[in-house]
């Protein structure tokens, strides 16, 4: 009788590495990423609507075209600030969960205001813009980086743009759910985008935790320069050279 038998495990046949950091790792970027996108795009339609009926049922107009030209003119200062500091510590993803959690913070406090300190409006409401549009902007980028740092990845360009693709996408998809979640929370707006923004900062924390092992880890390497390399002592097979080491 023939017996098939398993091949050796060396040679066995394996998923191929976009498909195992799919598994792995893609839920969470996609999660991440349609949380932002869902966040910003629900604050850019429904945000004027709340402000003009909070206005009429209180009989405290607000000239919510004031906050939202504020809105836009914090937007531009955000996206060059973040920006620069993004280029200069070196990495995109550590500021993400912060921002995304000062922001969540000022979200949830908006309900609060009065007819009294409705003024708190034109401050709260662009600084929470503010803070979100800075990882809305830099979500992408910092998926990229991320994935590209996987070892199971290294030279498979075409796998990080596979994957980078989908989880725009799911961004996109994520975005117009949440238009119809948001039709139905009316009332609680700022709530909702609020535990929304919160959510991603808690599950952003892996990557930034991540990034920042890697950029402690280089701090620590020893760092050395050749500065100089005497000729071999004589031209036989035993024979030395003396080489300068200098720390950078």
């Amino acid at each position: 009788l023939l017996r098939i038998r398993r091949p050796p495990r060396s040679t066995q046949s394996r998923s191929s590495a976009a498909s195992d950091v799919y598994k792995r790792q893609v839920l969470l970027y996609s999660s991440v990423t349609g949380l932002i996108k869902a966040s910003y795009y629900v604050l850019n339609l429904w945000m004027p609507y709340y402000l003009q009926t909070w206005g009429e049922d209180r009989d405290t107009p607000l000239q919510f075209e004031l906050i939202l030209q504020a809105n836009e003119i914090m937007c531009i200062v955000c996206a060059i600030s973040i920006g620069f500091i993004s280029d200069k510590l070196g990495t995109r993803q550590i500021p993400l969960p912060f921002m995304l959690a000062i922001s969540s913070a000022t979200l949830f406090m908006i309900p609060r205001i009065n007819a009294e300190n409705s003024y708190l409006f034109y401050i709260l409401c662009p600084f929470a813009v503010m803070m979100l549009i800075g990882p809305n902007n830099q979500i992408g980028s910092a998926v990229t980086s991320d994935l590209a740092k996987n070892k199971k990845l290294a030279g498979q360009a075409s796998a990080v743009s596979t994957i980078s693709a989908i989880v725009q996408g799911f961004g996109g998809v994520s975005a117009a759910l949440a238009q119809q979640i948001a039709a139905r929370l009316f009332n609680y707006l700022f709530i909702f985008v609020s535990g929304l923004i919160g959510l991603s900062a808690l599950l952003i924390i892996p990557m930034a935790w991540r990034e920042f092992q890697s950029k402690r880890q280089q701090k620590q390497e020893l760092k050395l320069s050749l500065i100089h390399i005497s000729e071999p002592t004589r031209l036989l097979s035993i024979s030395y050279a003396v080489f300068c080491l200098k720390k950078k």
